[in-house]
């Protein structure tokens, strides 16, 4: 295994590890090593493709790595070193840039609607007590991820199965965001004098729930079938066919992966690796196409029928979820394809 920090025979210059210039850069405060990211002798090796990348290629696929692939702890302490206090913090609070970027949405998509009905709007009402719902649930998520002894005092207690076929799961009921969900709802109520509300609302949602479920479960039990049966990956290794236009098409992967299993961490799963394996086949760096995949499988919840089904029973659209996959179609196609 060659060393990241011989020498280069055909540069005649010391060759870094991405890694490395990384830790200089947050560990000694070294600022002025920025630059050496895009330098032609620093290298990145990632986890998932064994060919180092270099300069340009190797900074973008280091940059995605250290801010926005780290769901586990212990992979960024390995990166970072045991001081590793930044990429440490990044990786215990995987959450948060999905709350965060659903919240800049709703903000916006809340400043176009009032835009468009100001005229008809009457006066607006606010009460501080409307934001304690949101502000309990970042704080439990924030003290069950960041705070050491309550984070594993909840992921304690996990309950697993297994079924024949070798397929098993886990789960953790106290630190699954479920249950923070559910919290949030009775701590809501206590706080804001709102309790005796609440046998009504669950009253009323429950009798909601039930046609949701029954749709819900038709569709997970066909994305599974249509996973464990190898479905997706064949129709993906089709697709792979087009050859260098590929990375046009990329985020359409993503896109069919989400609306399939309604879920872009699953969408992730099934085809991160064959994005790396294509990209290897049609000469493109494998960061570019990865993160082609993650904006289309972002973009792909928007016609995720589970989404739908799920959004539409909120709203109070039950029976009317092929129109909201209509009206949700067109924009995803061409967001995808901006993506590619």
């Amino acid at each position: 295994m060659t060393n990241p920090d011989a020498d280069d025979a055909g540069h005649g210059r010391q060759v870094q590890d991405a890694h490395v210039v990384w830790r200089r850069i947050f560990l000694s405060r070294d600022w002025d090593a920025l630059p050496e990211l895009l330098a032609d002798d620093v290298t990145y090796h990632s986890p998932a493709d064994p060919m180092p990348l270099r300069g340009k290629d190797a900074f973008v696929a280091s940059l995605q790595q250290s801010f926005g692939l780290f769901e586990d702890f212990e992979y960024a302490r390995e990166f970072a070193g045991d001081d590793g206090h930044v990429l440490e913090f990044r990786g215990r609070v995987g959450e948060l840039p999905t709350l965060g970027g659903a919240l800049i949405g709703a903000a916006v998509f809340i400043l176009v609607l009032r835009r468009k009905q100001a005229e008809d709007a009457g006066k607006p009402r606010f009460s501080v007590s409307d934001l304690v719902p949101y502000c309990l649930l970042l704080l439990l998520v924030l003290v069950t991820r960041l705070i050491s002894p309550v984070r594993q005092a909840v992921g304690d207690l996990t309950l697993s199965w297994s079924l024949e076929g070798g397929y098993e799961g886990t789960f953790q009921p106290f630190y699954h965001p479920g249950t923070l969900l559910f919290l949030t709802l009775f701590l809501s109520a206590l706080f804001t004098g709102r309790g005796r509300f609440l046998p009504g609302a669950v009253s009323a949602a429950m009798r909601r729930l039930f046609p949701v479920s029954v749709a819900l479960l038709v569709m997970l039990a066909l994305s599974r079938l249509m996973v464990h049966a190898d479905m997706i990956a064949s129709l993906a290794a089709a697709a792979a066919g087009v050859g260098q236009a590929w990375p046009l098409l990329a985020p359409y992967v993503g896109v069919l992966g989400t609306f399939i299993t309604g879920s872009a961490t699953s969408s992730n799963i099934l085809f991160t690796e064959f994005q790396v394996s294509t990209a290897h086949s049609v000469d493109v760096p494998p960061a570019i196409l990865v993160a082609a995949h993650g904006f289309g499988l972002a973009i792909g919840n928007i016609v995720a029928p589970h989404n739908i089904i799920a959004g539409s029973a909120t709203v109070g659209l039950i029976g009317r979820e092929g129109e909201a996959l209509a009206s949700t179609l067109r924009p995803c196609l061409i967001y995808a394809a901006i993506g590619g």
